[in-house]
């Protein structure tokens, strides 16, 4: 059925798929495919501690695409996975002035909330108002999980564009490890074609990094990821 779908959907018959698919929208290590597909296939990552389950449904994504939004990147909590650094977040409200670069995958809409559950390594799957998130622009799965808020961004080709990030915005910066950075540095870098001055000059001034890395320190890692 996923080849069906997909040839409906790049036909541009997407009144037909828009109800069965939705795109995820990243902006972290999620935006290296390799990274992602562990959510929906199950396994592990190079630089990355934890084994993923996957999905139910292991299909793979119709359709990827770069995405832009208006929501401030930077980078907080301490996360074991990825050997003590801080992760990264967006804030919940959009402001012009900002620019995160991502990188957004159209999944079933059956997935999305078992990504979410591994998202944030709960043991319920949660149950996900589509119709409240797509009217009020935002809903709340679990107040205590760093990724339990979703964000509706959009809509690109009728399919809405959801992403995830903290219920409430951190004000406590942390320093995200190399080799999540390094993740992140290839997602990036693949999807934007991005050289390593541009990638240097998007990634100096986010809270996290800013002040812990120097422009030395943040230009090894590039050149090396």
């Amino acid at each position: 059925m996923r080849y069906l779908y997909k040839a409906l959907y790049h036909l541009g018959l997407s009144s037909i798929t828009r109800h069965r698919y939705i795109w995820y929208a990243s902006y972290g290590s999620n935006t290296l495919n390799e990274r992602f597909y562990c959510y929906l296939k199950g396994g592990q990552i190079a630089g990355n501690n934890r084994q993923f389950k996957g999905c139910q449904d292991p299909s793979l994504p119709i359709d990827e695409s770069p995405v832009l939004f208006n929501h401030a990147l930077y980078f907080a909590k301490r996360s074991s996975s990825w050997n003590g650094g801080g992760v990264a977040f967006v804030n919940v409200e959009s402001s012009p002035d900002q620019r995160t670069l991502g990188k957004m995958f159209l999944i079933k809409k059956c997935q999305l909330p078992e990504i979410l559950q591994q998202e944030n390594n709960r043991d319920v799957i949660p149950v996900i108002d589509f119709d409240e998130l797509l009217r009020t622009g935002s809903t709340v799965a679990w107040n205590d999980a760093w990724y339990g808020r979703l964000i509706y961004l959009g809509t690109k080709r009728s399919h809405a564009i959801v992403t995830f990030t903290h219920a409430t915005n951190q004000n406590v910066f942390r320093s995200p490890s190399r080799e999540y950075l390094e993740t992140i540095i290839k997602g990036l870098r693949t999807t934007h074609s991005l050289s390593n001055l541009d990638l240097a000059t998007y990634l100096s001034g986010l809270q996290g990094i800013a002040a812990n890395y120097s422009q030395h320190q943040l230009n090894e890692i590039i050149n090396n990821a």
